[in-house]
């Protein structure tokens, strides 16, 4: 099966697409920026457990978008972002750059243009993460400046899955991509792409794909000989996935 997907990849991939937070980061990454803001930005009062604990009761409550975009005006209202700089959000990332990245995707992607979609809250954040890695374009929520400084404000243009979806089949409308993802904010992307690529045992994601959209995830060195449906892999680590693209053309 690993000759059949990356034959598959030969002939039509023209693009990477990865997730970032827990995809490519061995954390999520928000509450680190969030951090951040608070440290930097000095305008706010409340201390992060407040975002976190009031979103989670939100998400036990509504609908997935409604929670996220309920998070983002509390963050705008308590001004955690404000007052902040691209140039400070961009540093930032690249200082924890070597702490934050998981193991293998510097190797994995270092030669490999690859585009984000993402829920985290500002690109520049993003692209300090991944430093030199040759990422070409992220798609995410970002705050909203007026000049050079953050307004506290942060445009909601990736909040779900739907979102994520829609971003991709805009840009890539033929669906002809891989899609790396840790997540169910990251089913549909997965669901669209040529091969998906799941990285962890989020047992929600793999249950969802595997019975309700017949997508057969097989172990790289163990793959099945006669998969049922669609076929794509569920991996742990990113040199596995290395070695899956280690024969493609990703640019």
């Amino acid at each position: 099966m690993v000759t059949r997907l990356q034959a598959l990849w030969h002939r039509s991939m023209t693009r990477l697409i990865v997730d970032f937070d827990l995809t490519l980061t061995n954390t999520e990454t928000t509450p680190i920026l969030g951090q951040f803001g608070l440290d930097t930005g000095k305008h706010c009062k409340q201390p992060w457990s407040y975002f976190v604990s009031t979103y989670m009761d939100d998400y036990g409550k509504m609908e997935q978008r409604e929670a996220e975009a309920r998070s983002l005006a509390r963050i705008h209202q308590n001004g955690v972002f404000k007052g902040l700089t691209r140039a400070q959000i961009y540093e930032y990332g690249q200082s924890r750059s070597a702490s934050l990245l998981r193991a293998g995707v510097k190797e994995a992607l270092g030669e490999r243009p690859f585009d984000v979609v993402s829920v985290n809250w500002s690109p520049d954040w993003i692209r300090g993460v991944l430093d030199t890695l040759p990422v070409r374009q992220v798609y995410c929520n970002d705050l909203i400046y007026d000049g050079d400084y953050a307004t506290g404000e942060i445009e909601p243009a990736v909040l779900v899955t739907e979102d994520k979806q829609a971003v991709i089949r805009k840009h890539v409308p033929e669906g002809d991509y891989l899609y790396v993802g840790d997540s169910m904010g990251d089913l549909l992307p997965l669901v669209d792409a040529r091969i998906p690529i799941v990285i962890g045992d989020n047992k929600k994601l793999l249950d969802t794909l595997r019975d309700s959209y017949s997508i057969c995830l097989q172990e790289p060195s163990t793959p099945s000989s006669r998969p049922q449906g669609r076929v794509g892999y569920r991996v742990d680590q990113w040199d596995q996935i290395s070695s899956i693209l280690s024969s493609s053309v990703s640019s």
